[in-house]
C-alpha cells in the first residue's frame, strides 16, 4: 500500500473518531475547548479537519471543505451557495496542457504521466461542478426557492441564478471553441483529446438543454413573483387592517350604489338547470318533448369488398449529387490526407473540370468556410491533414486584414 493512500486511510480514522464531536460542530456552527475535548480538537486541527474560530474566543469550527462534504451528504443547500464561474478552472487546463507538451518532447516520460492525471482531475472536477450547479438550480427552482420565505429573497435569488445561468451559457461556448479543439487536435496530445471528450464535449448536448429548460423555468417563475407579490402585499394590508380594526363587517350588495370594481376580478358562477325526475310534472313535460322528437331513419352500412392486390416496379434509385465545390474539396481534403508533398487548393480548383468555371476566389473563400465547419466539429479528416494558409499581405505588420491567396494541405 503506498504512503498516499495510508495519509488517506488514518485521516478518515481520525474523522470516524471523532464523528460525534464534528457533527456537534456542524450543527451548531463552532464548539468551545474544554478539558474533555482538547486532545481531540488538537489531532483535527493538526490533520486541518477544524479551524480556530476567531469570532468566540477559544472556539474551533470545521474547515470549509469538510463543512461542504458534509452538506452534500445531508442535502443542505446554502442560499448562493455555488458558482457558475469556470474561468479560472479553464485557464488551469491550458496551462496543464503546455506543460504536457514541454514534458512530452522534453522526453520526461513521468512528468508527463503526472501531467495526464491532473488533467484527468481538473476535466473531472469541471464535469462534476457543471452537474451539481444545474442540479442545484433546478432542484431550487422545482421547490420555489423554499430556503427563503419572502417574495423578496425569492426574487433575488432568482436574479442570482438567472445571472449565473447567462455566464454558464458562455463556459458552453467556451467548451467546444474552434481554438481549443486545435489545441487539443495536435498529435502529442492524443491521449488528452479523449479525456476532454469523454468527460466534457459528450456532456454538452445535455447541459445545454438542461441549461435553456431551467432558464425557462426561472423567467416564468420570475413573471410569477412580480405578478403575485403586489396581489400579496395587499392581502397583508387587509390582514392587518382587519387586526386592528375587529368590528369591520363587509357591507352587503345592496348598500353598494354601483357595482365596484373589484368584483369584476372573478367571473361570476354560471346557473346550470338539472331536471329533478322525482317531481310529476317535470317528467311528464320531458315525455312530451321526448314524443316531439322524429325518428331517424337508419341507412344501412354498405359493404365493402376486398381488394386486389396491384404489384408495381420499385422506384429507381435517384442518384443526387452534391455541389460542384463540395465535392472538388472533399477530393482535395482525401488526397491531401493520403501525400506528403503540399497541394495547392487554388491550382487544384483552376484544374479541377467541375470548378475550373468558376470565380476562384470565390471558390477559395468556401473552402476556407468548409474548412472552418470542419475543425469546428473536430473531423477525422482535418485530423489527419496539415494546413497552412499563405496570406498576400504577410509582410505587412500593421495591416488589420489578413488576405488568403491560397492553402496549402498534405498529410499531417
Amino acid at each position: 500500500m503506498s504512503t498516499l493512500e495510508d495519509a488517506v486511510i488514518n485521516h478518515l480514522k481520525l474523522l470516524n473518531s471523532q464523528s460525534a464531536l464534528i457533527a456537534q460542530m456542524y450543527a451548531e456552527g463552532h464548539i468551545l475547548r474544554t478539558e474533555e475535548n482538547a486532545k481531540a480538537l488538537n489531532q483535527l486541527l493538526q490533520n486541518r479537519a477544524v479551524r480556530i474560530n476567531p469570532i468566540v474566543d477559544n472556539s474551533f469550527r470545521l474547515s470549509p471543505n469538510l463543512s461542504k462534504l458534509l452538506d452534500e451528504a445531508t442535502h443542505r443547500s446554502r442560499n448562493y451557495g455555488v458558482s457558475a464561474d469556470f474561468a479560472e478552472q479553464m485557464g488551469r487546463l491550458s496551462k496543464l496542457l503546455d506543460d504536457y507538451s514541454h514534458a512530452y518532447f522534453d522526453g520526461r516520460s513521468d512528468d508527463a504521466q503526472i501531467l495526464h492525471g491532473e488533467i484527468d482531475v481538473t476535466l473531472y472536477e469541471i464535469a462534476e461542478e457543471m452537474n451539481e450547479f444545474l442540479l442545484h438550480v433546478r432542484t431550487a427552482a422545482e421547490n420555489n426557492f423554499g430556503n427563503v420565505r419572502t417574495y423578496k429573497e425569492k426574487e433575488k435569488q432568482n436574479l442570482h441564478y438567472l445571472e449565473q445561468l447567462e455566464r454558464i451559457v458562455k463556459a458552453l461556448i467556451q467548451f467546444d471553441a474552434v481554438s481549443l479543439l486545435e489545441e487539443l487536435a495536435a498529435p502529442e496530445r492524443e491521449p488528452l483529446e479523449a479525456l476532454y471528450r469523454s468527460h466534457i464535449l459528450d456532456n454538452l448536448s445535455r447541459w445545454r438543454s438542461a441549461t435553456s429548460d431551467i432558464t425557462h423555468v426561472l423567467k416564468m417563475y420570475l413573471h410569477k413573483l412580480r405578478t403575485v407579490e403586489p396581489r400579496a402585499r395587499r392581502i397583508r394590508a387587509l390582514q392587518l387592517y382587519l387586526r386592528r380594526h375587529p368590528e369591520y363587517e363587509v357591507a352587503t350588495p345592496d348598500e353598494y350604489p354601483e357595482i365596484p370594481e373589484w368584483a369584476y376580478q372573478h367571473e361570476p358562477m354560471k346557473i346550470r338547470l338539472e331536471p329533478d325526475l322525482g317531481r310529476q310534472e317535470i317528467r311528464d313535460s320531458l315525455v312530451d318533448v321526448a314524443m316531439s322528437i322524429e325518428k331517424a331513419i337508419p341507412v344501412p352500412t354498405k359493404a365493402r369488398g376486398a381488394g386486389k392486390l396491384v404489384t408495381e416496379e420499385a422506384p429507381k434509385a435517384a442518384l443526387i449529387k452534391g455541389s460542384p465545390l463540395v465535392v472538388v474539396s472533399q477530393r482535395l481534403l482525401n488526397e491531401a490526407a493520403r501525400v506528403t508533398e503540399q497541394l495547392s487548393a487554388a491550382h487544384y480548383f483552376a484544374q479541377a473540370p467541375e470548378t475550373q468555371v468558376l470565380d476562384q476566389e470565390s471558390c477559395l473563400m468556401c473552402f476556407l468556410t468548409l474548412l472552418e465547419k470542419q475543425m469546428k466539429v473536430n473531423a477525422k479528416i482535418i485530423r489527419r491533414v496539415a494546413i497552412t494558409q499563405v496570406a498576400r499581405n504577410s509582410d505587412d505588420f500593421l495591416s488589420g486584414n489578413v488576405i488568403i491567396e491560397d492553402v496549402l494541405l498534405c498529410k499531417r
